[in-house]
């Protein structure tokens, strides 16, 4: 099976997600590819659509090898086999840590409207809710586990991790991080997310505040 675009993946998704949908509270999409696929699943199951953010940790001389992840309230998940291999020193680590925080910082200044007094951007409260965390694929896993350990330190009660397609090495990892994984589509093969779908395209961070702002992308549930 194939994914036409992201637009067809989410309704897949949601398809599979089934009666667990019945369960959720808000849909979380992890910008920028996860968001329309989460944007789907949220407009069919009358759900809030909100976003976590997470950054790959990228090896300084090769940066789409990820060591690790880092999610946007400092959760991180590393790579320790990947950082000795690569000999990778604290300050390798610590330095790509920091600006990869920074990035997070202005996403969600961009994406999310200010919240309290000191205008800070906040994370959606999740405390006692069963999430949905969306993204348009699971490669290594690293990515989604940040964004569900974010979610259960926020106090979900519940964490689905739910993706289009996955890499089936990493649904033991998500399971063991204490998620629940949702995938119609789960390979021995994910070398890259975008050779399962037709229509891979970039998604514009305007693309995203548009589905975050637009109301017809939001649920009514409270």
């Amino acid at each position: 099976m194939r994914y036409r675009d992201r637009e067809h993946a989410g309704n897949v998704l949601a398809d599979a997600l089934g009666p667990l949908l019945g369960d959720a509270s808000i849909v979380l999409g992890l910008p920028r590819g996860g968001v329309p696929v989460g944007a789907i699943v949220a407009e069919r199951a009358g759900l809030p659509l909100d976003i976590l953010m997470v950054r790959k940790l990228g090896v300084p001389r090769q940066p789409e090898l990820a060591f690790g992840a880092l999610g946007e309230d400092g959760t991180v998940v590393l790579n320790e086999d990947l950082i000795a291999r690569e000999g990778l020193s604290r300050e390798d680590i610590d330095a790509v840590r920091e600006r990869e925080l920074a990035e997070l910082s202005r996403r969600a200044a961009l994406f999310r409207r200010p919240a309290g007094a000191d205008g800070h951007a906040r994370m959606p409260v999740v405390d006692g809710q069963c999430v949905i965390i969306v993204d348009d694929g699971i490669a290594t896993g690293a990515t989604m586990l940040v964004a569900c350990q974010a979610a259960a330190r926020q106090g979900a009660r519940r964490v689905i991790a739910a993706a289009p397609v996955a890499a089936s090495q990493a649904i033991p990892l998500l399971e063991r991080g204490g998620a629940e994984v949702v995938s119609p589509l789960v390979t021995d093969h994910l070398d890259a997310v975008g050779a399962w779908y037709d229509r891979f395209d970039q998604v514009p961070e305007r693309e995203v505040q548009r589905m975050l702002a637009d109301g017809s992308w939001r649920g009514s549930r409270s």
